[in-house]
């Protein structure tokens, strides 16, 4: 697992270095396999901070989220911290 200061400054660097405004940069963390949700969404909002497009984040290191398990996740991480259900 990368840390996240690296990681940002490879995705600025990308970001700074863009020539074309249709490549997308998308940055990936396994975060969540090894530190938790909060982590893994801390990282993924830092990794667009940077300048990436969007984020994705994995379940095991190699299986990206569906749809349904990152609105889960998101539930989750709400209600941990009050929200009503």
């Amino acid at each position: 697992l990368t840390d996240t200061d690296s990681m940002t400054k490879k995705i600025k660097a990308a970001a700074d270095a863009r020539r074309d405004k249709n490549f997308v940069i998308i940055a990936r963390t396994d975060a969540r396999a090894v530190e938790g949700l909060d982590s893994a969404i801390n990282r993924a909002k830092a990794y667009v901070n940077a300048g990436a497009d969007m984020s994705i984040r994995t379940k095991d290191g190699k299986t990206a989220l569906t749809l349904n398990e990152q609105q889960e996740d998101i539930a989750k991480l709400l209600r941990s911290r009050g929200a009503p259900e």
